[in-house]
């Protein structure tokens, strides 16, 4: 996937892909990058681990940087959320090749962001189709970093 972003954005020069094998974003410096944005990556991660990389997001957010990602916060009320609530998680992650889901509630979320320092523009419903038996949820956060 990598190589092929590579080739689809040879043209612009100030993109730059990696693939990171490590539980922290160490290769990438202090606040160097201005627009960070994550769609179902972290909910295939441990939550701990996703807290981990919120807090490496926002140390690698520049002055008024954007932070937009989406994360479930738990399954829906309908009868794939109940499938979800009642099947071995297992089961589940064999049904789903081998591909783990995870959840953290909003509230927590937003939370860990104010703990971590950035400003919580908005929070909106995520509407993939993919997503349906999740209640899932897109942030968008902003480093204030002016003083």
């Amino acid at each position: 996937m990598i190589e092929r972003a590579r080739v689809l954005n040879r043209d612009y020069r100030q993109i730059n892909f990696h693939i990171n094998l490590r539980a922290d974003l160490a290769i990438i410096p202090d606040r160097s990058i201005d627009f960070l944005y994550s769609n179902i990556v972290l909910q295939h991660m441990h939550p701990a681990l996703v807290r981990c990389y919120l807090g490496e997001f926002v140390r690698v957010l520049a002055s008024d940087g954007v932070l937009v990602f989406q994360i479930p916060s738990a399954p829906a009320f309908n009868a794939k959320g109940l499938l979800i609530r009642l099947l071995p998680e297992r089961l589940l992650t064999w049904l789903r090749h081998g591909m783990q889901m995870h959840a953290i509630q909003r509230g927590e979320v937003e939370a860990l962001l104010r703990e971590l320092g950035v400003s919580l523009l908005d929070v909106q419903r995520d509407t993939n189709p993919g997503n349906h038996g999740w209640v899932s949820y897109f942030y968008y956060s902003v480093a204030d970093r002016r003083q």
